[in-house]
């Protein structure tokens, strides 16, 4: 077992050197890297219990022993031996170079993707707040139950972003979502969007589809539409609407299910650059 002395000797090394351990406890958290997933840790955990530890196993930590690469692992082994009083040897080495969160990001992702969440927890670890209203607006939509496919469908990922940006482009607010730079245009008009769009799921139920609901963004955008007419005439002809593979597609529905029932000369014209 590594001395205080040793251990000290250890951090100041940077490179190749590999270091032997079965003190998890020393090894500290890095602020912003991925939150512990305990589906992953019982995995490992299991693993073990079922093929031992591999030897070869290798953490990488940065300065102050904080974890850049391995906290799953390291979980697990403290679950091992909090159940079995074993402590097998786990093996780590300093690389200060990776300690950075974007090439931490670069290199986990290459190994096993991070996921959405993964970035907002991160993000919002760091003190950015449009994260956590990120993440609060999944949690805090659901959608209705769908008599018609018997299904209750859950806040998608692109939507959520498209609703707080108030915007129709998926590809920018993608982009600037995992180099934590998100934006929220207006989290008032996002939960009204929201709530306007379940009111839509009840009777269609691809109302989630992303293509869809980029198309309403700029339907509830142009003040030439109004929500409450599209929606009484949509309960009426909701076999008008189908589930389409283009936005212009779903404007032509749109725009179609909206002058049911009004005269020719009275009729809305809301398909964008359409005369």
């Amino acid at each position: 077992m590594e001395t205080v002395l040793e251990r000290k000797r250890n951090v100041e090394k940077n490179g190749t050197d590999i270091f032997v351990t079965d003190e998890y406890d020393m090894f500290k958290h890095r602020i912003g890297n991925r939150a512990i997933d305990p589906g992953l840790v019982d995995k490992i955990y299991n693993s073990i219990l079922e093929n031992g530890w591999f030897e070869s196993s290798i953490i990488i930590v940065g300065d102050g022993l904080r974890v850049l690469d391995g906290q799953h692992r390291i979980e697990a082994l403290k679950k091992f031996a909090d159940k079995y009083q074993i402590r097998y040897k786990l093996k780590y080495m300093v690389d200060r170079d990776l300690d950075d969160l974007k090439k931490i990001t670069i290199w986990q992702t290459a190994r096993k993707g991070w996921t959405n969440m993964d970035y907002a927890l991160s993000f919002i670890e760091q003190g950015i707040n449009d994260y956590k209203i990120y993440v609060d607006f999944m949690n805090g939509h659901k959608f209705p139950f769908n008599k018609q496919i018997k299904h209750s469908a859950k806040m998608g990922h692109s939507i959520a972003l498209n609703m707080l940006g108030n915007s129709s482009d998926n590809r920018t607010v993608s982009k600037y979502f995992k180099s934590g730079k998100i934006k929220i245009y207006s989290l008032d008009l996002a939960n009204k969007f929201a709530d306007r769009l379940k009111e839509i799921y009840v009777y269609f139920p691809h109302a989630t589809h992303a293509l869809f609901v980029r198309s309403m963004i700029i339907m509830w955008n142009n003040p030439l539409f109004s929500h409450d007419e599209f929606m009484s005439k949509l309960i009426r002809n909701r076999d008008m609407i189908s589930r389409c593979g283009t936005h212009i597609q779903y404007y032509r529905i749109i725009e179609d299910i909206y002058n049911y029932g009004r005269h020719s000369q009275n009729h809305v014209s809301l398909v964008p650059g359409k005369k």
